[in-house]
């Protein structure tokens, strides 16, 4: 089974509120012209490209920084647990 990807999930969910919210007929003017211009910068590339970029490597950073906060981790396991992180972050920035 495939699993939904939270990130997307999240961006298409605001995306749909911002629809309906611009269909309320009392909306007021200011508000309508913030969702506006919200809805049209997630629509941007640099913006959708940053969210998915992000995500991705915030995956890799934050099992990193959960695992060296283990109490019973030695030094030289955090070091080694760096170096891995960054080699994945690494790998990632060179692959195609």
């Amino acid at each position: 089974m495939l699993q939904a990807d939270p990130g997307k999930l999240l961006y298409a969910s605001l995306l749909e509120e911002w629809h309906a919210c611009l269909e309320d007929a009392k909306l007021q003017p200011d508000v309508r012209g913030r969702i506006l211009g919200c809805q049209s910068q997630m629509n941007s590339f640099n913006v959708f490209f940053g969210l998915n970029l992000g995500e991705i490597l915030f995956v890799h950073t934050d099992n990193f920084s959960k695992t060296i906060q283990k109490e019973k981790m030695s030094a030289v396991s955090r070091q080694r647990m760096a170096k891995l992180t960054s080699d994945v972050i690494q790998s990632l920035r060179n692959d195609e």
